[in-house]
Formats: C-alpha cells, sequence, structure tokens
C-alpha cells in the first residue's frame, strides 16, 4: 500500500510494506510493518532472505512435529552479505539440529527452541542466538563440548564445524551454560 508522508511542508510518496507469518496453528500473524522509499525488488531482497527463511521453516516443522515450542525472531532489514549459503545451512543447520535433539528430551515448558537473529555494530555483524533446556548433563572439555551421543565416533563434530565456519568469515561461536539451558551464539561479520 501506498501513503503520503509530510516531510518539511513537502508531501513525499512512500511505501509501507505488511510482513506477514504464519503461526503454528496456520494463522496469519503481522511480524512488522516497514515504511520504505519505494515498492522494488530490492527492497524485499533486503528484507528476506530465501535461504535463511527455508532452514527456519524446516526446523519450525520439525520442532512442531516433536511437539517443540519453536520461539522465533528474525529482525527485519537482516543483512548476510558475504556469507554462502552453505555455511549459512551448514552452521544454523547444525546448531538448531543440536537444539531441537536436546528439547526433545526436555519435558513441559522446557520443551522449546528460541531463536534470535538481529544486527549488531550499526549492521556490520549479525548475532544468531539460540536458547534451548536440556535433561543430559554437558560435558566439556577445555574449549569444547564432548557429545553426550551414544556413538561418539559419529557424532561430536557439529560445534567444531560450526566454529571453523564461523572463523572462516572473522567470526566465532560462543556456547554457553547455565544450569540446564544451553546458549549458542554465533557471531558474524557482514559486509557493509
Amino acid at each position: 500500500c501506498r501513503e503520503g508522508d509530510r516531510d518539511n511542508g513537502v508531501i513525499r510518496k512512500l511505501a509501507a510494506y505488511v510482513i506477514l507469518g504464519i503461526n503454528l496453528d496456520g494463522q496469519k500473524e503481522v511480524l512488522t510493518i516497514q515504511v520504505g522509499d519505494n515498492e522494488s525488488s530490492k527492497y524485499w531482497l533486503s528484507v528476506l532472505h530465501k535461504v535463511l527463511n527455508a532452514i527456519l521453516s524446516e526446523k519450525v516443522s520439525v520442532a512442531s512435529e516433536q511437539q517443540i515450542e519453536s520461539d522465533i525472531y528474525v529482525e527485519p532489514m537482516l543483512r548476510l552479505d558475504g556469507i554462502a549459503d552453505s555455511d549459512l545451512v551448514a552452521m544454523l543447520g547444525n546448531l538448531l539440529d543440536n537444539a531441537l535433539e536436546a528439547a526433545a528430551q526436555c519435558e513441559g515448558e522446557k520443551r522449546t527452541v528460541a531463536v534470535r537473529i538481529y544486527m549488531e555494530k550499526e549492521g556490520r555483524v549479525c548475532v544468531i542466538k539460540l536458547d534451548n533446556y536440556f535433561v543430559s548433563p554437558r560435558v566439556k572439555h577445555k574449549s569444547s563440548f564432548i557429545s553426550t551421543k551414544r556413538n561418539k565416533e559419529m557424532h561430536g563434530i557439529g560445534i567444531k564445524s560450526v566454529e571453523n565456519t564461523a572463523k572462516k568469515y572473522g567470526g566465532y561461536l560462543q556456547c554457553l551454560l547455565e544450569k540446564e539451558k544451553f546458549s549458542a551464539v554465533l557471531i558474524l561479520p557482514v559486509r557493509k
């Protein structure tokens, strides 16, 4: 839709974009309303990221099937410039798989995964933060976690892979434990 705006006594045309999402009940919800100077496809590319949307949509489906609540916020105007789609899939996919697997072992309100994706440092850094509860104790050796899965030789490389991929972009992964809650914070510098 279009609306007029007075700017120092001058009327200028602006575009108002209503961005909708579908919740787990299949109902439309207004995620945000953005005001921009025009209605070009470049604007939409700055708001939406197809690969990120695909990853999150698929993982929300998995969470729903496993009766895990997913609480996801992606900042409008998110930028992931210079990050290869395959690396984004590998990093976010690994972190979400781990979070969902841990949450699936929990009961009640602790069967949840929270994801926050937003920009920091005046748009120069993308922060991807995941929080989940866990039941199995986490074992840490030096700066890394040791897999608590049965076939240890087949597991335990996901977090290391995320760390190595983040380093490729000058970023890093920080993992935090607080009682029964695990947080993974992925910091990725982006090109301006």
